[in-house]
């Protein structure tokens, strides 16, 4: 198995999908896009979400949560994209490109290398 490699001082961030059984992991790649790794049975490279949804880049060094809401049956992975805004990729029957929170709350940018949190409240 060929895994993507990471980019240089990051973080990565890994979520229990109980829906789907699955374990997966999710890194900034060298090139900037959310890598997915999972396992079912056996560990695979999952899909580059940056690519497959056209979602904007993640600035360089950029950290990644990952949660995974019980009540709605999705997943969520936010990051800190290229304009230093706080993306949102989410699925509920299929990935999406979400919220850009700091345009949608008109909150000013993130510094670079900032860090970055989810958490599932029910």
């Amino acid at each position: 198995m060929s895994i993507p490699a990471f980019s240089r001082a990051q973080a990565i961030s890994a979520v229990y999908d109980q829906n789907g059984n699955t374990n997966a992991v999710y890194y900034v790649n060298a090139s900037g896009h959310i890598q997915q790794l999972y396992m079912d049975t056996s560990w695979h490279v999952g899909w580059d979400a940056t690519n497959n949804l056209a979602a904007p880049a993640a600035v360089p060094g950029s950290a990644v949560a990952a949660v995974y809401d019980v009540d709605g049956n999705a997943n969520a992975v936010y990051y800190v994209n290229a304009s230093g805004h706080i993306q949102q990729l989410y699925t509920d029957t299929r990935w999406n490109v979400g919220w850009d929170f700091t345009t949608g709350l008109q909150a000013p940018a993130a510094a670079g290398g900032s860090a970055i949190a989810a958490v599932y409240e029910s």
